[in-house]
């Protein structure tokens, strides 16, 4: 990967640009934006965005992933294959701009620097260690969970309203007769660390504030809502993560 295009990356994901830069950059920004959420047939780079998803959450290749979940740039981009940005001829600004304006919140990005770094040998290396992450509890059995999110108190959880599981109807059956399963044969994804809860409430006093990451699926057509019961709670630990979605492991 070109060091050039990797800070230009960095550049504006983390905000170091003039006036003229930002009014650039809020503008592909809400140009993501509109492309990411509306009609997919219309949707230039959603396929983009969901091969990130897909390779962040669901690929097996542990040794890839560090603790917190999180990939190099370089790797993350190999696996991408025919997804990859920079085959839809993104620069570094506009993949910063496509991660930023996702409307779930989900990615997130880790950025260490190396002290010793050999630029001119025969493997160089970069002053700074990107790496890529992605949310919602699919870190495939990498993670350890106390140290990137946030354990609940039963007080905690009760402020959240109603916690549930969203699926399609066609899975209810199946999870009213076996329950909720973190290693399901037969998917082909291998295990999930954590299932995958939402929460709702009104936003009123008491209640923790509801954010970005609470809508149902997009693939769900028939969605189906299992809604945990308050002694379930009292028994297993939950975790909320950076996007404010729950997650049970």
């Amino acid at each position: 990967m070109a060091i050039h295009w990797l800070a230009e990356f960095l550049k504006y994901l983390c905000g170091f640009t003039t006036q003229e830069e930002e009014d650039w950059f809020d503008y592909e920004c809400s140009r993501f934006f509109v492309d990411l959420t509306g009609p997919k047939r219309h949707s230039n780079f959603l396929s983009c965005s969901k091969a990130l998803s897909d390779v962040l959450r669901h690929n097996r290749k542990a040794y890839l992933f560090s603790p917190s979940g999180s990939m190099n740039i370089s790797d993350l981009f190999d696996q991408l294959e025919n997804h990859n940005p920079k085959h839809y001829n993104l620069s570094g600004a506009q993949f910063a701009a496509l991660l930023l304006c996702n409307n779930k919140q989900r990615f997130f990005v880790e950025i260490y620097m190396q002290w010793e770094w050999y630029p001119y040998s025969a493997a160089a290396t970069y002053l700074f260690d990107v790496r890529i992450g992605c949310l919602q509890g699919h870190f495939n059995q990498t993670t350890d969970p106390y140290t990137i999110l946030h354990p609940l108190t039963y007080d905690e959880a009760m402020c959240l309203g109603w916690i549930f599981h969203v699926t399609e109807w066609k899975n209810a059956t199946s999870i009213q007769d076996s329950g909720l399963k973190t290693d399901v044969k037969g998917t082909g994804k291998g295990a999930r660390d954590a299932i995958h809860f939402m929460y709702q409430n009104d936003n009123g006093q008491g209640y923790i504030w509801m954010a970005e990451g609470t809508t149902p699926p997009r693939h769900c057509r028939y969605p189906i809502y299992f809604v945990l019961d308050p002694k379930f709670i009292e028994s297993q630990q939950l975790f909320l993560i950076k996007n404010w979605v729950l997650i049970f492991r």
